[in-house]
């Protein structure tokens, strides 16, 4: 989590950095996907609000060396989570991946939706030159740097995209700040994978008890036929995302 800043004694308006913490959490196994708030809690003070994302893909940091480039880029297989940051201007991160032809990639990036609870986001500077938030753009290159899909603004400020692979071979995955400005807070965490994602199904609510055809809205192939049955489930903790499924396509899904 960001650290936060802190007004101190001596100087009234003086703020310094706060203390960082880092921790770790155990996820339950069948905890729900999505965005939880949290804040920690010491002896003498609550911190601000922060998040966390719960992802059943493999997690992968950003690589401390350079990855600024197609030659530099950082290679990666998914399904795969992708930590990383826009820390400074003109931050621009690659990511290689090995693909088949026909495959169908998703890619997702959780950048405002992980830090807007956070206050104190502003990337410095005052009246019309503060910037508030990461918004992020998300584009999809051959290994020759053609680019083939491209994303800005899907969920508020984050990019989504879809694409199905022409080729066998490599290709590379841009992210970045669509006003090339960093800042150490612009985090992120970006999902790329080859499996069906559904932003929501269709009918919403179902009667606990009774099932029905479920049907998803999708950028991505679910198989010959787009039904599913639905089987009515207790409700989430807030924050958990109920209209994601990467299950597959012959398995039951449970829907809130």
């Amino acid at each position: 989590m960001p650290g936060d800043e802190a007004e101190t004694g001596s100087s009234p308006g003086t703020r310094h950095p706060g203390t960082p913490f880092r921790f770790e959490a155990d996820v339950p196994a069948n905890q729900p996907l999505g965005i939880y708030e949290f804040r920690v809690a010491t002896k003498t003070a609550v911190s601000s609000v922060s998040h966390l994302l719960v992802t059943d893909y493999p997690v992968v940091n950003e690589s401390k060396d350079e990855n600024g480039s197609t030659a530099t880029a950082q290679k990666v297989s998914f399904p795969v989570a992708i930590c990383g940051m826009c820390g400074n201007a003109e931050d621009v991160d690659y990511y290689q991946f090995t693909g088949k032809a026909g495959q169908e990639v998703t890619v997702n990036i959780y950048a405002q939706r992980v830090t807007k609870a956070v206050h104190s986001m502003q990337s410095g500077g005052s009246g019309a030159s503060v910037m508030y938030l990461m918004d992020s753009i998300l584009t999809l290159r051959r290994a020759n740097g053609q680019v083939l899909a491209e994303n800005d603004n899907f969920v508020g400020g984050d990019s989504f995209l879809t694409f199905k692979l022409p080729e066998d071979g490599n290709y590379f995955l841009e992210v970045r700040d669509t006003r090339f400005i960093g800042n150490p807070k612009y985090v992120y965490c970006v999902e790329i994978a080859d499996r069906p994602f559904a932003h929501a199904f269709f009918p919403m609510a179902v009667q606990r008890g009774k099932t029905k055809p479920l049907r998803p809205s999708s950028d991505t192939t679910w198989g010959d036929s787009k039904k599913r049955r639905c089987v009515p489930a207790p409700t989430s903790p807030s924050g958990g995302n109920g209209s994601r499924s990467r299950r597959p396509v012959a398995k039951q899904t449970r829907c809130r």
